[in-house]
């Protein structure tokens, strides 16, 4: 088939998941079109550095952009095009392919953090695929075609490095929310000596979380980078990590006035995994579905999570948590990589 994959204007968002979809595409020999949001607006903004988000994120650059892959999608023959979280592209452009023989997939990053605008977006697709289990049912009362899949990993991206020597105790990679800097604080006590690694877009000081939400006196603000991780740095800070945490989002967001509660997983439950690395989860059904108890260990709220930390960092451990962190990877590669993922899409494009 031909296929076009519509990547999301976010540089370090679900960037990462469209990449993945569009490689494993192409491997499984179909012909695949890449139209780049994000990029076309760096184009438009003149720009190629990540510090100058909000200059690409401008309203001219993204009509720049939106005017660019409008043009790509309207020129190039196709069967279907993939839609990578969506939120950018206007409503009406799934009926106006539709016209020129094109079908159109959706496939939802932020559920259910983004419930109610992509109810409303995701109406004239021919297929809405959702990365939350808990948002089916309501994507299914708007839409006739609704699927629930979770995200993936790419193992060429992900990957394990045996040689890679140990950076760190503890680390954690992800965006600042309040209820993230509350669990670390309440961990930070069993995390005293220890090697630790906060990273992602956390805090600018005064922006991103202001001074209340993250105080001077806060024993995470020495510890906390903020920085945009991309792959190939996510994969090396995973490689050299003895416990690599994995701190799922909680459920209210700007556009989940229902307060749905968030039952999906997140693609770093499958990145670690792919990259060799033992994992901590947050317990989650999703998380036990996916990967089995001896594969990766799950937590119930920081002071079983300091706990589990303090047994797994014991002296005499580190055996086991490389079988833990190798049962992990096989499952990984057997079951979860973007190009399972694109063969269940295909299916239900058929």
């Amino acid at each position: 088939m031909r296929l076009a994959v519509v990547y999301p204007s976010a540089a370090w968002s679900t960037r990462d998941v469209a990449t993945g979809y569009a490689k494993a595409l192409g491997q499984l020999g179909h012909e695949v079109l890449k139209i780049d949001l994000w990029q076309a607006a760096c184009r438009a903004a003149g720009v190629t550095q990540p510090a100058h988000y909000a200059r690409a994120m401008a309203p001219e650059a993204r009509r720049a952009a939106l005017k660019e892959a409008l043009a790509a999608l309207r020129g190039h023959p196709l069967d279907w095009m993939v839609a990578v979280h969506g939120r950018d592209l206007p409503p009406d452009l799934p009926d106006d392919l539709r016209k020129r023989g094109t079908r159109s997939a959706l496939l939802l990053t932020d559920e259910p953090y983004e419930l109610e605008l992509s109810r409303a977006y995701a109406k004239g697709y021919d297929l809405v695929v959702t990365n939350d289990p808990a948002t089916l049912d309501a994507h299914r009362a708007a839409h006739p075609n609704a699927q629930y899949l979770p995200l993936g990993f790419d193992p060429g991206a992900m990957r394990p490095d045996p040689g890679a020597a140990p950076a760190y105790d503890l680390a954690f990679v992800g965006t600042w929310f309040k209820e993230r800097v509350r669990f670390f604080e309440a961990l930070w006590p069993t995390l005293s000596g220890r090697s630790c690694l906060l990273a992602g877009y956390w805090f600018k000081p005064g922006d991103r979380v202001p001074e209340e939400d993250l105080p001077g006196d806060s024993p995470l603000r020495e510890h906390v980078k903020p920085m945009i991780i991309w792959p190939s740095e996510l994969c090396r800070v995973y490689q050299r990590t003895r416990v690599s945490l994995n701190l799922h989002r909680g459920s209210l967001w700007h556009a989940n006035p229902g307060a749905v509660q968030a039952r999906g997983v997140n693609p770093r439950l499958f990145e670690i995994a792919g990259c060799g690395a033992f994992q901590m989860a947050d317990a989650r059904d999703e998380v036990r579905r996916c990967f089995a108890e001896d594969e990766v260990v799950t937590f119930h709220d920081a002071g079983d999570c300091a706990r589990r930390i303090g047994e797994w960092l014991a002296p005499g451990r580190e055996a086991d948590r490389r079988a833990t962190a190798e049962r992990a990877l096989r499952r990984a590669l057997a079951e979860h990589t973007y190009a399972h993922r694109a063969g269940s899409l295909l299916r239900w494009m058929g």
